[in-house]
C-alpha cells in the first residue's frame, strides 16, 4: 500500500515492521490520526453539569442492561444522557434525571459530549472523539480489543479505564463515576492530556494524504 493510518495510541511502536515491507509506505500512526466527523468539528457545545453515557451502538456485551443499576444511582446525584442505538432493542433505563436519546443524530451526538462535565463510554472510536472534545471520563471496554484499547488511553492519562465491561460491578462504577465527578484535579488531568493531541490536524493529513494520491 501507498499510505497506512492507524488511530491506535501504541501505532508507533510498529512503524519498524510497516516499513520492513515496504519502506516507501507513507505512515499516519497515532491517536490523533483519526477522520473526525465534521459533525464534531462544528458542534455547538450543549453545556451542562451531568453525565453522558454511551456504551456504543452495537452494545455487543449488552452492557446498557448490565450498567443499568448504575445508571440510575448515578443519575441520583447528577443528571445523566444516556445514549443508546438500535440494537439495544426495547431494553428501557428509566429513572428520575435519566434522559434516553434513541434517536439521536451525529450533530446531537457531538453536542451532547462536547458540553458533559463526564463521559462514561466504551473504549472504541468515542474514546477519540473524547479526546478531540478534551472530556475527561471513565471507559469500559465491550470485548478484548477494546480493552487494550482503553488500556492505552489510561496509560496516557486520557481516561479511567476499568476494563471489560461485563465484569464491572454496577456498584464499582458508581464508585467510580462519583470520585471522577468530584475530583476536579484528575478530570483537569485528563483535559490536560487531551490537549496535547492535535485530532483535527491528523485528520487534515489524511485527507490530503488521500487527496495527493488522487490527483498524482
Amino acid at each position: 500500500t501507498d499510505m497506512l493510518v492507524n488511530d491506535h495510541p501504541n501505532a508507533a511502536d510498529f512503524v519498524d515492521e510497516y516499513k520492513a515491507g515496504n519502506s516507501d509506505i507513507k505512515l499516519l500512526t497515532g491517536l490523533q490520526f483519526f477522520l473526525i466527523d465534521p459533525e464534531h468539528d462544528n458542534a455547538e457545545s450543549a453545556h451542562h453539569e451531568g453525565i453522558f453515557i454511551c456504551f456504543g451502538g452495537g452494545d455487543q456485551s449488552g452492557l446498557v442492561e448490565h450498567f443499568a443499576p448504575a445508571v440510575r444511582e448515578i443519575a441520583k446525584n447528577s443528571p445523566v444522557d444516556l445514549v443508546v442505538g438500535a440494537a439495544c432493542g426495547d431494553i428501557e433505563v428509566t429513572g428520575e434525571n435519566v434522559t434516553v436519546h434513541r434517536d439521536i443524530s451525529p450533530a446531537q451526538f457531538a453536542s451532547l459530549l462536547k458540553g458533559t462535565h463526564l463521559a462514561i463510554t466504551a473504549a472504541g472510536n468515542t474514546m477519540i472523539e473524547r479526546v478531540f472534545h478534551q472530556r475527561p471520563g471513565i471507559s469500559v471496554a465491550q470485548f478484548d480489543h477494546q480493552n487494550y484499547f482503553g488500556t492505552a488511553f489510561a496509560e496516557r492519562h486520557l481516561t479511567v479505564h476499568l476494563g471489560i465491561g461485563i465484569d464491572i460491578s454496577p456498584n464499582d462504577l458508581v464508585t467510580s463515576a462519583e470520585q471522577l465527578y468530584h475530583d476536579d484535579d484528575a478530570r483537569d488531568a485528563q483535559i490536560s492530556a487531551a490537549r496535547t493531541h492535535d485530532i483535527r490536524s491528523g485528520c487534515s493529513e489524511i485527507v490530503s494524504g488521500v487527496r495527493s494520491f488522487l490527483d498524482s
